[in-house]
């Protein structure tokens, strides 16, 4: 059997050197967001989930949105995920709906957005986004 080495593995010592910091540096911060439904939500709304500043990289296969929606309210993460939604209501993976499976760093501050799809929102009904990134 032989062993084969991707990009990330370098046969330099010390491993603890990394030999690229966007793939290697950063530390991961995550930020969790509740959204309470007033009732006035209609599909196409946005909510805005948190602030990111430039250089950080959103990790779409560890970030999640949950609630106590029915599977038939959806969440677009607006610039990272396809129109199709995340279901919010079963931890479900912005990877299965990302439009690339890996994120550059944000070129500019933003604020994350995620966009209703699917159906209006149910008054008194909570969603929670769990999004979490890499500060390079």
């Amino acid at each position: 059997m032989t062993t084969h080495k991707s990009d990330a593995i370098h046969t330099q010592s010390p491993t603890s050197s990394f030999r690229n910091a966007v793939q290697h540096g950063g530390k991961l911060r995550i930020d969790v967001a509740t959204y309470t439904a007033k009732g006035t939500e209609v599909v196409g709304d946005e909510i805005e989930i948190c602030k990111l500043k430039k250089g950080m990289k959103i990790i779409p296969h560890l970030s999640f949105i949950n609630g106590d929606e029915g599977s038939s309210v959806k969440f677009e993460i607006v610039g990272f995920t396809n129109s199709s939604g995340v279901a919010a209501n079963a931890y479900s993976s912005l990877s299965a709906v990302a439009t690339k499976p890996d994120f550059p760093p944000l070129s500019e501050d933003m604020t994350l957005k995620a966009k209703i799809s699917g159906a209006a929102m149910t008054t008194g009904k909570k969603v929670i986004f769990s999004i979490v990134y890499c500060q390079l």
